[in-house]
C-alpha cells in the first residue's frame, strides 16, 4: 500500500535561504515589551477615566468636552454618540499598553498597528461627531436630541443613587453644602497672600513648598466640590427644577456626572503623584530622564 504524501525536500537553489532563515530564528531572542509601573497605572487611570466618560454619553445622549477655553462643548444627539465612540477607542488605545506589558508572546507589533488602528478610529469618530453636528446646526441632516441615550432622565438621575447610603448622607446635607463656601472662601484668602508672598507659581529652587502650598489652596475646594457632586448624585437631587424638560433633565444630570468623572480622575493623579513624590524622596523611584 502506497502512502498517501511522500516526504520531499525544497529545491536545491532554496534549501541555503531556509536554513539561513531556520538558524536566524534558531538565535532571535525574543524580548517581551516592558512598560514600568507608573506608566501603567497613569494609562489604567486615563482608560478607565474615558470609559466612564464615554458610558456617561453613551447612556445620556449628551457629551461634554471639558477642556475648552470658552467653556465645555456640548454634543447632544448622535453627535454625543460619536463622541463617545471616539472617547471609548482612545481608552482602548491606552489599555493596550498595558495590556502589551502582560501579554508575553512576540506580538509586539501587532499591537503598534492596533493601537494606531484604535488612535485612527477615534480620530474618525471624532471626525464624524463634528460633521454630523455642523449637518443638524445647518439644517441639512435632521436634528437628534438626547432621547438616543438609553436611559430616560430618571433612570438617569437614579442612576448612582444608593438607599443606604443616602440615609446615611442626608442628615448632613446642609454641611456639606456649607463646606463648599467655605473652602472656596479659604482658597481665594490663601491664594492671595500665596501670590503676595511669591509661594506660588512653578519653582524649580523650591518644588516642594510649591507643591505643599499649592495644595493647601486647591485642595480644601477640591474636596467640598467633589463631596458636593457625589452628595446630589447619591440622593438623586440632580436637575429638581420642575420646569426643567427631558432632555434638559439629560443634560444637567450628563453634566454633573463628567464633573464628578473628572473630579475623581484629579483626586485619582493627585493621589499618584504623592506616591511618586514619597518614593522619590524615599530614593526608591529614580528621578525622571
Amino acid at each position: 500500500m502506497k502512502p498517501d504524501f511522500v516526504p520531499t525536500r525544497p529545491l536545491a537553489e532554496h534549501q541555503e535561504r531556509l536554513e539561513k532563515q531556520a538558524w536566524w530564528r534558531r538565535q532571535r531572542r525574543h524580548e517581551p515589551n516592558h512598560v514600568g509601573i507608573l506608566e501603567r497605572v497613569f494609562y489604567g487611570m486615563v482608560s478607565l477615566t474615558w470609559m466612564a466618560w464615554a458610558v456617561i454619553g453613551v447612556l445620556s445622549g449628551h457629551m461634554f468636552f471639558l477642556v475648552s477655553r470658552g467653556g465645555p462643548l456640548h454634543f447632544f444627539g448622535l453627535p454625543a454618540l460619536f463622541f463617545s465612540l471616539c472617547v471609548l477607542a482612545g481608552a482602548a488605545a491606552c489599555a493596550s499598553v498595558v495590556v502589551d506589558h502582560y501579554d508575553r508572546r512576540d506580538n509586539e507589533d501587532a499591537y503598534r498597528r492596533v493601537r494606531l488602528a484604535l488612535w485612527w478610529t477615534a480620530a474618525g469618530f471624532l471626525g464624524c461627531a463634528m460633521l454630523v453636528g455642523l449637518g443638524e446646526k445647518l439644517s441639512l441632516l435632521p436634528s437628534t436630541d438626547g432621547g438616543v441615550g438609553l436611559l430616560s432622565a430618571r433612570q438617569l438621575r437614579q442612576l448612582l443613587h444608593v438607599e443606604w447610603l443616602a440615609r446615611v448622607v442626608q442628615p448632613h446635607i446642609e454641611s456639606v453644602r456649607a463646606s463648599f463656601v467655605y473652602t472656596t472662601g479659604w482658597s481665594f484668602l490663601a491664594g492671595a497672600v500665596a501670590q503676595q508672598l511669591g509661594w506660588l507659581g512653578p519653582d524649580r529652587k523650591e518644588p516642594v513648598r510649591t507643591a505643599l502650598v499649592g495644595g493647601a489652596v486647591l485642595l480644601p475646594v477640591l474636596s467640598a466640590f467633589t463631596l458636593n457632586l457625589l452628595t446630589d448624585a447619591v440622593l438623586g437631587r440632580v436637575a429638581q427644577d420642575a420646569k426643567l424638560m427631558e432632555d434638559e433633565i439629560k443634560a444637567t444630570v450628563a453634566w454633573t456626572h463628567s464633573l464628578l468623572v473628572g473630579a475623581l480622575a484629579v483626586w485619582a493623579f493627585v493621589a499618584l503623584g504623592t506616591v511618586v513624590a514619597l518614593l522619590r524622596w524615599l530614593k526608591i523611584v529614580p528621578p525622571p530622564r
